[in-house]
């Protein structure tokens, strides 16, 4: 019997549905799985977690550009697949990549968009499971042509390098850091789908349109605007907030 079930796949966290057998792994468990990116580390969920449906093609979140074409493209979202249980060794290699070679991969992505004086701004590095890949995120105002900043990359690092513009509020998600609330910012810390705010959410809520406070390190609107919303809007349709 197959079951679907949820991952949350990568540093940007995000939701992927996955096919599993009969007997399938405990919701936590570490697993392996194969996306549209390549194979990567993703950590199971449950059911209850599954993000929504999406079409079996679309285009990606911003500018990605393979190292065999040096030039912006798009890929085709396949479905995840699970592929087994990630191991011990699976996880101890992922982790000395992260705390020791992406940062120093960053350093050198800041050093060579200096160099070249690109208008965009480095935000993260991610490596796919075994260093198939890195991934090098940034955000920048609009496009870049980065062919030569992908050519320094490649010779430096010798494997499969994608770049990819991120938007304000992914690289929020991406750096992290302390929201309103005091806490660390939920796009960072439990998040798994960045959805639409507007400044409607703020007028339903009596918030001061041009305040600061309504937004957040990225500089657009708190997610938090939406959580009560609900409340009132019930209390607007009920006619209680207008004293009747």
């Amino acid at each position: 019997m197959v079951q679907i079930a949820a991952v949350r796949v990568g540093k940007t966290r995000r939701l992927r549905r996955v096919a599993l057998a009969e007997g399938m792994p405990a919701r936590g468990s570490m697993v392996v799985v194969k996306t549209e990116r390549g194979t990567e580390i993703a950590r199971l969920l449950g059911e209850g977690d599954l993000p929504p449906e999406e079409p079996a093609a679309r285009a990606p979140e911003g500018d990605e550009v393979p190292a065999e074409s040096g030039a912006a493209g798009t890929e085709a979202a396949e479905e995840t697949s699970f592929l087994r249980l990630a191991s011990g060794e699976d996880l101890k290699a992922q982790a000395v990549l992260c705390a020791e070679a992406e940062p120093q991969e960053l350093a050198f992505f800041h050093e060579k968009v200096v160099e070249l004086d690109l208008p965009m701004k480095p935000v993260a590095v991610e490596h796919l499971l075994g260093g198939e890949k890195i991934l090098f995120y940034f955000t920048s105002q609009g496009r870049v042509d980065f062919r030569r900043l992908v050519r320094l990359l490649v010779a430096k690092y010798h494997t499969r390098i994608e770049l990819r513009r991120i938007s304000p509020r992914d690289a929020a998600a991406l750096e992290g850091g302390l929201g309103i609330c005091g806490r660390d910012v939920c796009c960072r810390q439990w998040l798994g789908e960045l959805r639409p705010i507007s400044i409607k959410m703020a007028r339903a809520q009596n918030r001061p349109i041009a305040a600061d406070a309504n937004l957040g390190l990225c500089s657009r609107l708190r997610c938090c605007l939406r959580y009560e919303l609900a409340e009132y809007e019930d209390k607007g349709r009920c006619g209680r907030c207008r004293g009747e």
